[in-house]
């Protein structure tokens, strides 16, 4: 198994159906939605990341999105973690998939968040990411019901406000 890391401006069409054929399996939109979700959330620079097998065919993917939040304040660059899923449960894909992503934070000197719900905590704090504490942080000005998780935090969170789009 190999983990591919694409810029969303080198996905062509046929492996961006392929993707989506992954992510119906978590989320039951047509591919048309997906597509128009794409469209308005990923951008030319974000990254599609892969989990391949020797055949070529997706086993887990994820999405990383480059954000702006304000932590404690200051307007901090980040990197959003969305979309995580894979072909089977249980199979160990996505561990992997967040390992080798954990990696990439870790080598480029970058903060992750993701947001995620509460049967999903154990599975990211088993993978070295840090619950947001509930109530410092706001989405788009609310205090949002699910979850907000950080990996390579280098800062203690006290506040936290995040204004962009979903990943």
């Amino acid at each position: 198994m190999t983990v591919r890391f694409i810029p969303h401006s080198a996905i062509d069409q046929k492996l961006l159906i392929k993707i989506i054929e992954v992510k119906m399996k978590s989320w039951p939109y047509s591919i048309e939605e997906q597509l128009k979700w794409i469209e308005k959330n990923i951008d030319d620079n974000d990254v599609h990341v892969l989990l391949i097998d020797s055949k070529d065919n997706i086993l887990a993917y994820l999405n990383l999105i480059e954000i702006e939040t304000t932590i404690n304040n200051v307007k901090c660059l980040a990197v959003g973690i969305g979309n995580v899923c894979a072909v089977e449960k249980g199979k160990g894909y996505g561990s992997t998939l967040i390992r080798k992503t954990n990696d990439y934070l870790t080598e480029n000197k970058k903060t992750g968040f993701l947001f995620c719900n509460n049967q999903l905590l154990p599975f990211y704090q088993a993978l070295n990411w840090e619950i947001v504490p509930q109530g410092s942080y706001t989405i788009d000005g609310i205090e949002p019901k699910t979850n907000v998780m950080g990996f390579n935090l280098r800062l203690n969170i006290k506040t936290m406000n995040y204004h962009g789009k979903i990943f």
